[in-house]
């Protein structure tokens, strides 16, 4: 989506053409990396944890794998794009962007800092809600194969493995204009990728702290989701806007006190968007579009008898409104 770049702006279409050329200029083949005089070890070991996992996710997740992640990049910065998701500020309905070939999006990317910086300025000086994030890892669809990034290759095993199955399960299935199925549809994937991947490992202790992870994850998205729902019958109302909004920070702050208990091994930049500063319709929103949904896809796939192919089958023939309406959330 970014490299379609689909923006109304010249500027927009050259920043995102720009940002993926970049990549390509500076990747270069994993073996090389590996065999170089005075290679890295963690990166090698991280590398070839990487090409273990792909190499699962085609043969036991029926993933594509056409040349991805042989090819590694350093992009000498800490995040490869970063995303702005805006809102208005009484209303969860998200703000949509429009791309070639993959339609309506809820959020807009930008190679540069500077850039989602100054758009989120432009979008709250209209009275919109913004939250920005930087981002780690984005997948071009199979059109071009992705490499292994310096932004995301010191992950740990479960991210990792979280990372590469949720990217590739967006070539396997994506539907243009509907970013909450698709994410979520990554999601469900991605977690229950690990969970082989572990099993397949052996790795019973790594299993049991994984369910221990996912188990904390929906304690999170239960509290925020709680929230969402008290803030739509909120913006619903026939209240006047002043204490509309009155309303919305005091469910806000109840969010975060919330929220505290639960932040305990938190990354700062996690810390810092839902505790040390008011979270907003877009940060809600933002965690909404990955995992509102996942227990829709869950259910399919237990149904199913756990039949990945047949899961995926099925996922491509349906209408996304009915896959994750009201009755799935």
């Amino acid at each position: 989506s970014l490299l379609s770049g689909g923006c109304g702006t010249v500027g927009y279409y050259r920043q995102a053409v720009s940002g993926q050329m970049e990549i390509w200029r500076k990747q270069v083949p994993i073996d090389s990396v590996q065999g170089s005089a005075g290679a890295d070890r963690q990166l090698g070991r991280q590398l070839e944890l990487i090409e273990e996992l792909c190499r699962f996710a085609g043969e036991e997740l029926g993933l594509p794998v056409r040349g991805d992640y042989t090819k590694y990049a350093d992009l000498g910065r800490e995040h490869v794009v970063w995303t702005v998701f805006a809102a208005p500020p009484l209303s969860l309905e998200p703000r949509t962007f429009w791309y070639p070939v993959v339609g309506s999006l809820e959020y807009r990317g930008f190679f540069r800092e500077a850039d989602a910086v100054a758009f989120a300025r432009s979008c709250r000086a209209r009275g919109d809600d913004v939250h920005v994030a930087g981002v780690d890892a984005y997948s071009t669809l199979g059109w071009f194969a992705d490499p292994v990034l310096n932004t995301f290759v010191h992950y740990d095993e479960v991210e990792l493995a979280e990372l590469i199955f949720h990217e590739l399960t967006h070539q396997r299935v994506f539907v243009a204009g509907e970013t909450a199925f698709n994410e979520a549809l990554a999601t469900a994937v991605a977690e229950e990728g690990t969970r082989r991947w572990l099993t397949a490992r052996g790795n019973t202790e790594g299993l049991v702290a994984y369910g221990e992870r996912l188990d904390h994850r929906k304690r999170v998205f239960r509290e925020i989701q709680s929230t969402r729902s008290e803030l739509a019958s909120l913006y619903a109302s026939s209240l006047p806007d002043a204490i509309r909004s009155e309303r919305k920070a005091a469910l806000m702050g109840a969010l975060q006190d919330n929220l505290r208990p639960l932040s305990r091994h938190w990354n700062p930049a996690t810390r810092e968007a839902w505790l040390e500063n008011p979270p907003n319709n877009a940060l809600l929103n933002a965690t909404a579009v990955y995992y509102e949904h996942v227990p829709c896809f869950n259910r399919l796939l237990d149904n199913l008898d756990g039949d990945l192919q047949r899961f995926f089958e099925v996922v491509t023939e349906l209408d996304p409104a009915e896959m994750i309406g009201d009755e799935c959330s």
